[in-house]
């Protein structure tokens, strides 16, 4: 029954491509938040010029991702990335790891555990740079941080609101309250793209972007619009190139793409690279 539930979305998007012009047919997932394309899911994420060099990504029979695993990892930064779902198939843990899978013992960059209260409300306990214990599982040790963000939804299953508090764990006097971030706040156009948000650091409204007419690269998936918190129909600034479904194929490095797919791109700018992205729909890949 769960295989089902996605499979249905699926054929139902290649009637539809059957029936109306392809273009037509990803028009009208694009702009019905929260669409998903995984008919499209990135495979593979590369840069040459990077440290990290390429991310290969893998998915589970619900199209789901469960693991990014990059070529070369970078220390604090570009680690592999896990996901793992409770038995609704939501997310309950995202995390960065320095093993090929979330073993006990191992060094985490990151490490999320999800809770959800009802439909609107996400409760996002995060812990940063410390050691899974013997049943792999996150620790919140003396000399550690840990993170607690409360995620606020719309109706439409976007994160518009974000308050969080922060903990630090002292060696003589105990768990002790840290600086957090500031609140966050996210809104929309009327096109379903994001044209404020106020940033982690200086808690300012930014400034919108011009957005291009094609598929945002996170609507391939509702995992990668939830960690990224951008639900934005189109994407920030023009690609390089893109596929036949409008998704971006080559994304030049400028600011507004500075974290288009954190954190695998976290550090693009450093070396002036170009990102290469790789879809399940490429080399037509069912579309036409």
């Amino acid at each position: 029954m769960k295989i089902k539930t996605y499979i249905r979305p699926v054929v139902a998007v290649l009637i539809a491509f059957s029936l109306f012009s392809c273009r037509k047919a990803w028009d009208y997932i694009a702009q019905h938040p929260p669409g998903e394309l995984k008919i499209c899911n990135i495979q593979k994420i590369s840069d040459p010029n990077s440290e990290w060099k390429e991310a290969v990504f893998s998915y589970n029979l619900l199209g789901n991702p469960v693991k990014v695993l990059v070529k070369n990892q970078v220390a604090y930064d570009q680690g592999n990335l896990f996901f793992k779902y409770d038995a609704q198939n939501r997310l309950s843990v995202y995390a960065s790891c320095e093993e090929n899978d979330i073993k006990p013992n191992s060094f985490f960059n990151f490490y999320h555990k999800y809770s959800y209260q009802g439909r609107q409300t996400i409760v996002d306990s995060m812990f940063v740079l410390n050691l899974l214990n013997k049943k792999a599982q996150p620790q919140f040790t003396p000399g550690s941080n840990l993170y607690v963000f409360t995620y606020s939804l719309d109706n439409r299953e976007r994160i518009i609101k974000i308050d969080n508090k922060g903990f630090y764990y002292d060696e003589d006097a105990g768990i002790i309250p840290a600086p957090a971030f500031p609140i966050n706040a996210y809104k929309y156009d009327v096109n379903g793209n994001m044209v404020e948000s106020d940033s982690y650091y200086y808690n300012v409204p930014l400034s919108p972007y011009p957005y291009d007419k094609k598929v945002n690269i996170r609507r391939t998936n509702k995992i990668w619009m939830f960690i990224n918190r951008d639900y934005s129909t189109n994407n920030p600034l023009p690609a390089l190139t893109y596929n036949v479904a409008g998704l971006p194929l080559k994304i030049k490095s400028t600011a507004a793409f500075d974290n288009v797919f954190y954190p695998i791109a976290q550090s693009i700018n450093l070396n002036s690279p170009t990102l290469h992205i790789e879809y399940s729909c490429d080399n037509n890949g069912g579309l036409k």
